[in-house]
C-alpha cells in the first residue's frame, strides 16, 4: 500500500506539473525567473513550487502570470484542496480529479497558501482538518446536515426513536441506548447500557449536543453521496457490523439488497418533508425485523467513498464547498 501510495504520489505530482507548465507559463520565462532559487536548481525549484511553497518557485511562477492567484483564477476548473495525510480516498478523489481537468493540491500542512482562495478550492478530507482548520482561510462555508436533521426526519424513514439532547440528560438514562456526538467524534458512537458509561463531566461538558437513539440492529448499510436531489453515486457500506470491502478491494453486495437500498434512498432524497441537504452523504440500511430506514446523514466532503465512484463525487464536494457570504 505505501509503494502504491508513493507512486501515485509522484505520479500525480508530475501530471501536475507538465499540465500547469505547458498551459499557463513560458518554460523560459520560468526557468529565468526561478535562477535564483536556493532549492537545487531551477527545475526542483518549479518542483517545490506545487509542492511545498518554495519561495524561489513562487517569484518563478509570480513572473511567468503577475500573480499566483491568476494562474487559477484563469481556469473554469476548480482546485482539489487535500489535507497531508494520504489515504486510499483521497488518492482515490486526487485521481478522479485530475481525470476531470481539476486542480489538485495536497497540502504540506495545516497552512493554507493565499493565492488558493483566488483557486475555486474544493475541500475533501477529514472534519478536523476541512471545517475547523482550512475552509475559513479558504473562505470557504462548508455544507453539512444540521444535528437536528435526523430526529426531525419523518419516523417512515427513520426507522426508530432518535432525540437531539445533552450529554447531561444522557449521563442520567438507567437503560441502555445508542448515543453519539451530535457533530463531532468527541466519544465513541455506540449502545451504552447505561448513561454512568459515558464519558465523565471532567472530561465533557453536560451541555455538549448529543443524538440519543432506540438500540436497533442493522442487518446491512449503503452509502450514498447527494447531488440537488438526486443519487450521485452509491455502494454497499457495511454488513454484519463490519466493513463490506472484499479482499480485493471491491465492495460486494447480494442484487437484492442493492436494488432494495437503490430504491429506497431516491424516495428519502426526493420527499420534501425529508428536507435532506444538497450536497451530502445519506447512509441508509436495513433494520432487522423492520425492514429500510435512514441511518445518518453526513458531511460529503468529510465523508469516506466506500465503495462509490470517486468521480461522480466530485460534483457533490463542488456543491458542498461554496465561498461565504459577506
Amino acid at each position: 500500500m505505501l509503494l502504491q501510495e508513493n507512486l501515485d504520489y509522484y505520479i500525480g505530482k508530475g501530471a501536475m506539473i507538465v499540465t500547469k507548465v505547458l498551459a499557463w507559463a513560458s518554460v523560459a520565462g520560468l526557468l529565468a525567473a526561478a535562477s535564483d532559487c536556493g532549492s537545487g536548481g531551477p527545475a526542483n525549484c518549479l518542483w517545490r513550487a506545487w509542492g511545498c511553497g518554495c519561495e524561489g518557485g513562487a517569484r518563478a511562477l509570480q513572473s511567468a502570470s503577475g500573480d499566483p492567484g491568476r494562474l487559477y483564477a484563469a481556469r473554469a476548473m476548480p482546485a482539489l484542496i487535500l489535507p497531508p495525510r494520504y489515504t486510499p480516498d483521497s488518492i482515490a478523489i486526487w485521481r478522479a480529479a485530475l481525470q476531470a481537468g481539476w486542480d489538485v493540491e495536497r497540502l504540506a500542512g495545516w497552512h493554507t497558501p493565499e493565492h488558493l482562495r483566488d483557486a475555486d478550492p474544493v475541500l475533501y478530507g477529514e472534519p478536523l482538518f476541512a471545517a475547523a482548520a482550512v475552509a475559513d482561510s479558504l473562505g470557504l462555508s462548508l455544507l453539512e446536515p444540521d444535528p437536528g436533521w435526523l430526529p426531525a426526519l419523518p419516523l417512515a424513514y427513520r426507522g426508530r426513536s432518535v432525540s437531539l439532547s445533552t450529554l447531561g440528560a444522557a449521563r442520567a438514562l438507567a437503560t441502555a441506548a445508542f448515543i453519539k456526538p451530535a457533530s463531532d467524534k468527541s466519544f465513541p458512537a455506540r449502545v451504552y447500557a447505561a448513561g454512568t458509561d459515558l464519558p465523565r463531566e471532567e472530561i465533557l461538558p453536560h451541555d455538549q449536543p448529543v443524538l440519543i437513539a432506540e438500540p436497533v440492529r442493522w442487518t446491512i448499510e449503503f452509502r450514498f453521496f447527494v447531488l440537488d436531489g438526486t443519487i450521485a453515486t452509491g455502494s454497499v457500506y457495511i454488513r454484519g457490523g463490519g466493513l463490506a470491502e472484499a479482499e480485493d478491494g471491491s465492495w460486494p453486495a447480494e442484487s437484492e439488497d442493492t436494488e432494495a437500498a437503490h430504491n429506497f434512498a431516491p424516495r428519502v432524497v426526493a420527499d420534501q418533508a425529508a428536507a435532506v441537504p444538497a450536497a451530502v452523504v445519506l447512509d441508509v440500511g436495513q433494520i432487522a425485523g423492520y425492514g429500510w430506514a435512514v441511518v445518518e446523514a453526513n458531511s460529503a466532503w468529510g465523508s469516506g467513498l466506500c465503495g462509490c465512484d470517486p468521480t461522480k463525487v466530485l460534483a457533490a464536494l463542488r456543491r458542498a464547498c461554496s465561498p461565504q457570504g459577506p
